[in-house]
């Protein structure tokens, strides 16, 4: 059945293509971010911006906040006016027929008016005043715009009425019309009942297939004691570099460590024009740095090459690029060098050493402190792949039936997390993101990667789960000392934010974390040497 899709992220609200928007209830459920699994995640969204977390299965919440809705209209959903039945229940949804009386229609219908009355801004009648309803109905856009105005108001108002028997066991946000919005548009009446299908879901029950204490892992390390001292030394020559100067370097060509300036034009196999979006214009890049991120092949395929000279470089994408539509695909990039430059280097001294770390006092003591700062953030990855293999087998010793609400949010906020570090890294332009970032592109992200977000999902209600089986807990003082630590970090990035928002997130990542170090404590994980060549693979 046709049904009013979610498309407009985080505010509550359904929209489908015969125009019809509903806020059910004001606001009926609140709204909570999915937790990330394996990495912090910083929302820097407003309360009515993107979703925060969705599967928290919280009892659905009836709280009515102002939203023009009178009291009459809300005593009235306790009434008789409005019947519910459910009509199916299976895979964790249940869906009901919901009967809303003609009164209770017809309350909505002249509070809609009411409402346009106070506002209304006509030419010889003043806000408030008893303006005729066929004038009203006109300025409103027509008969078929004031009765979706008041369908929207008796969903909303009845809703709460509607699913009040199922209120304290559904998922929160996952309320959805089940009904075509042009039904609903072309069915309502004041003077006959109103009919509409609306489906909530329900908590998943989750099953472990064998106990999650008997887990095990082995782990390649992300690093060796070679590595970590080459990182160290890059760590430096950057250093030298950002206290060094550049300068145009005289009679030869481009070689790998130098600064290019270039244009480039991205273009499809014997195409004659660019890719759309896929320009740069006056592109910087630093091609010694050992994690310099751009297409591949294309700072090799720039060695050589004179200032102001043109050349067009064969390219294939690896077959795990993203975004996945250039994926195992051969392009051709059309290059122009615009400048070159070369570092003259700041001498390695005292004076390098205080300028990258102030409370080193020498060259050795520098080395000493970023060889204990390697160590730790390469603790940190190997830690964090752990979390993923335990998360990996934790997702095949699940089974869970999955409500549509906690796939189609899981995949909402992975599709956006993709979108916004395809854009960090310069691989995608703004014009290019505006147009992945549509409903229709979310659900092309769903169709292709489905085995991708149900695994996500799993994953994150069995994370949950085992905190609650295993009884562990989050302190207040856990949870606060995190949000100042996320507020320090936005306000340096002048970042606006939501505090009870970042509280429900701050015990988002503690419960995940909580639950991670618990396995990494009872499961058998093994670590293994350090493999270059894989290392370079993953």
């Amino acid at each position: 059945m046709a049904g009013l899709s979610q498309l407009e992220a985080g505010n509550g609200a359904f929209s489908n293509n015969a125009g019809l928007r509903t806020v059910p209830s004001a606001r009926l459920f609140s709204r909570r971010p999915v937790p990330t699994t394996c990495q912090r995640r910083i929302s820097t969204s407003k309360p009515n911006g993107t979703p925060r977390k969705i599967s928290d299965v919280k009892p659905l919440q009836f709280a009515l906040r102002s939203t023009g809705a009178s009291s009459s209209v809300v005593l009235a959903a306790a009434s008789e006016e409005v019947v519910s039945q459910e009509i199916s229940n299976e895979n964790a949804h249940v869906s009901f027929k919901v009967t809303v009386s003609p009164e209770f229609c017809k309350r909505c219908y002249n509070k809609t008016l009411e409402d346009a009355r106070a506002t209304a801004d006509i030419p010889g009648y003043r806000k408030g005043a008893t303006i005729p309803e066929k004038m009203l109905v006109g300025y409103l856009g027509g008969k078929r715009e004031v009765t979706r105005l008041a369908v929207e108001r008796t969903l909303r108002d009845s809703m709460p009425q509607a699913l009040a028997s199922i209120a304290s066991q559904a998922i929160s946000d996952s309320e959805r019309i089940e009904s075509s919005a042009e039904e609903l548009i072309s069915s309502f009446s004041t003077a006959e009942p109103f009919v509409y299908q609306v489906g909530v879901d329900l908590p998943p029950k989750i099953r472990f297939a064998v106990p999650y204490k008997n887990i095990k892992v082995a782990v390649p390390s992300c690093s060796s004691p070679e590595t970590e001292a080459k990182q160290v030394e890059d760590l430096i020559l950057q250093g030298r570099k950002d206290n060094g100067f550049m300068r145009i370097p005289e009679g030869r060509a481009m070689q790998k460590g130098d600064v290019v300036i270039i244009d480039l034009e991205l273009y499809e196999k014997g195409a004659s024009e660019p890719i759309p979006g896929a320009t740069r214009k006056g592109y910087r890049i630093d091609t010694g740095r050992s994690n310099a991120v751009f297409l591949p092949g294309v700072i090799q395929g720039m060695e050589g090459m004179a200032t102001g000279e043109e050349r067009t470089v064969p390219i294939r994408f690896p077959d795990d690029w993203e975004p996945p539509q250039l994926a195992g695909k051969e392009h051709d990039a059309k290059l122009r060098l615009k400048e070159l430059f070369t570092y003259d280097l700041a001498p390695e001294d005292d004076a390098l050493a205080a300028s990258l770390d102030p409370s080193a006092k020498s060259m050795a003591e520098l080395r000493e402190k970023l060889a204990k700062a390697v160590t730790i953030e390469n603790e940190m990855i190997n830690r964090s792949r752990v979390d993923a293999a335990i998360t990996e087998e934790l997702v095949q010793i699940t089974d869970v039936d999955l409500p549509y609400h906690i796939v189609q949010t899981v995949a909402q906020q992975k599709y956006q997390a993709k979108i916004m570090e395809l854009q960090s890294k310069g691989q995608i332009s703004p014009e290019v993101m505006e147009k992945l970032a549509t409903a229709e592109m979310l659900q092309n992200y769903i169709n292709t990667n489905r085995d991708e977000v149900e695994s996500s999902a799993k994953a994150m209600l069995a994370v949950e789960t085992i905190f609650k089986l295993e009884k562990l807990s989050v302190s207040e003082e856990e949870k606060q000392a995190r949000v100042r630590e996320t507020m320090e970090d936005m306000e340096r990035e002048g970042l606006e934010y939501d505090r009870e928002e970042l509280l429900q997130q701050a015990e988002d990542m503690l419960v995940t974390e909580k639950a991670l170090e618990w396995l990494r404590a009872n499961c058998s994980v093994t670590m293994q040497d350090y493999d270059p060549e894989l290392e370079e693979r993953l």
